[in-house]
């Protein structure tokens, strides 16, 4: 039997869904079976989220907690150390220890490896991989068993089963003005000092990890007009502390489906409770640094960030707690109410992901020199582009002008907000539908996405991003790690149902 499998997407979610679909195959008869990754940048691995930038673009997660390979953690610490010879060129002076926080372009380098690696262990296996540098476009059913996915640039990729891996995709830019004063997304952001004079008075949309890389790109590139920051929830993402890795007791997988059926706001606050009185017995745990659940919006950055200055001295055990719950999240959200994710989304998200994607102490530091010095300031509300652009709209302070506004959201959720041929083309011919709550509708057991009639799809499947409706929360690395085994196990299961009945596809 032959096979083709199309990955539309070169980055984390690809590696490890390849990676761990030929770790399937183990103890299966053998498949001859061809991956096509389809991947419009040059490079396989780093995705858009750790493409080559500069070096103040860095990771917020230690070292030594990051890994491609669910089966070997700490992986990219051990890299770092075995493979220096790979990366030390690039990064001369850069000192690394296991609690480093990284630049995210290094994190890019060990992805480019671990996808060496891995089509090096798909030869020895029997697979084939095949890299197609393009931009997926659209998707056509030849008939039951074969698609054609056509490219930008007029070729086509013919498949029997696809992976939507797309990543993180941009906001839809609208022309607000020719010469370039508007821009829909700030990476890479090495970039940005060609886009932007330095004297230009800079109004960047966005509070989270995008914006943070952007204003301290900008700055360290030698920026030195004013720049500010156009909060539209009001919040800005928390500090790090210095507490190590914590397996949760009660807020896990395993206790939760053993004595829950449905979940809610009550419930899951009591289970922290029984979590943080568990923790404090077995870990050294800041006093007063509790859950932060005041969600008014920040009236002084600065002063928000000297007390998360303060507290990420130590151990901030919610986060120990918090940062555990990846494992867990999917069912959570999956039990549920409409109701209640409803209320989730509309009035708890901004701040529980200010909670859950935190930023390293330094970069704290940074903003908070910025913010000190003037020439960084903070804003809850957001800009309007259009007004901006047809009367020179005032900067916030009411005594100049912003020369520049750049959007740093990053991936939108809802699907009409993307910038996406593809996604729009499928949409239109009813391939894929919109979850109400993001992303599109994907079985949550099988990846297999769901038509527009409700139809499950046996040979398109998705991963990563576009699915956040299903899922809440895609961008951590161990999240997609997971979701990359269990569709690659689905899949897998699929095919050889499919050979089990009739000996071909």
């Amino acid at each position: 039997m032959s096979l083709n499998i199309a990955i539309v997407g070169g980055g984390a979610s690809c590696v490890s869904f390849i990676d761990n679909f030929i770790k399937e195959c183990n103890n299966t008869e053998p498949l001859a079976i061809c991956f096509l990754v389809i991947e419009k940048s040059e490079e396989i691995g780093p995705g858009n989220a750790y493409r080559n930038d500069i070096e103040s673009n860095i990771l917020n997660t230690k070292a030594e907690n990051i890994t491609i390979f669910r089966d070997s953690p700490g992986d990219f610490y051990k890299w770092l150390v075995c493979c220096e010879n790979k990366w030390r060129v690039d990064f001369a002076n850069l000192k690394v220890k296991r609690d480093s926080y990284l630049p995210r372009a290094l994190f890019g380098i060990y992805m480019k490896d671990a996808f060496e690696k891995i089509c090096k262990h798909a030869h020895y296996s029997g697979f084939e991989i095949k890299r197609i540098k393009g931009e997926a476009v659209s998707i056509d059913k030849l008939d039951e068993h074969e698609f054609v996915i056509s490219l930008s640039d007029g070729e086509e990729v013919y498949a029997n089963k696809i992976i939507l891996a797309c990543g993180n995709l941009n906001g839809k830019g609208k022309d607000y003005s020719k010469d370039g004063d508007f821009m829909t997304t700030p990476f890479p952001t090495k970039f940005l000092p060609k886009k932007i004079m330095p004297y230009d008075n800079v109004g960047i949309v966005g509070s989270r990890l995008s914006a943070i890389d952007s204003v301290i790109s900008l700055i360290e590139s030698g920026h030195r007009g004013k720049i500010t920051l156009f909060s539209r929830s009001g919040n800005f993402p928390f500090v790090r502390g210095t507490q190590k890795r914590y397996k949760n007791l009660y807020l896990n997988r395993s206790f939760i489906s053993s004595n829950f059926n449905v979940m809610d706001f009550k419930i899951l606050h009591d289970l922290y409770n029984k979590e943080i009185d568990n923790y404090k017995k077995t870990k050294e745990t800041q006093d007063g640094d509790d859950l932060p659940i005041n969600f008014k919006p920040i009236s002084s950055l600065a002063s928000f960030l000297q007390r998360e200055i303060n507290l990420s001295s130590g151990p901030r055990a919610w986060q120990a707690i918090l940062y555990d719950t990846n494992d867990c999240i999917d069912l959570i959200w999956s039990m549920f109410s409409k109701k209640d994710k409803e209320l989730f989304l509309a009035s708890y998200f901004s701040n529980a992901m200010s909670m859950r994607v935190s930023i390293p102490r330094v970069n704290a530091l940074k903003i908070l020199d910025y913010i000190k010095s003037g020439q960084l300031s903070y804003v809850h509300g957001e800009i309007n582009p259009s007004i901006f652009f047809k009367s020179g709209m005032c900067f916030h302070d009411g005594g100049s002008y912003l020369d520049k506004i750049l959007y740093a959201t990053g991936s939108p959720r809802y699907l009409d907000d993307c910038d996406s041929v593809l996604f729009s083309r499928l949409l239109e011919g009813k391939v894929i539908s919109r979850n109400y709550l993001g992303g599109l509708n994907v079985c949550r057991s099988s990846y297999r996405i769901i038509s527009d009639s409700g139809v499950i799809n046996s040979s398109i499947f998705a991963i990563g991003e576009v699915t956040n409706g299903t899922f809440l929360f895609t961008s951590a690395l161990d999240i997609i790690t997971r979701h990359a085994k269990e569709c690659a196990r689905s899949l897998l299961e699929l095919i050889l149902s499919e050979v089990n009945e009739d000996g071909c596809i």
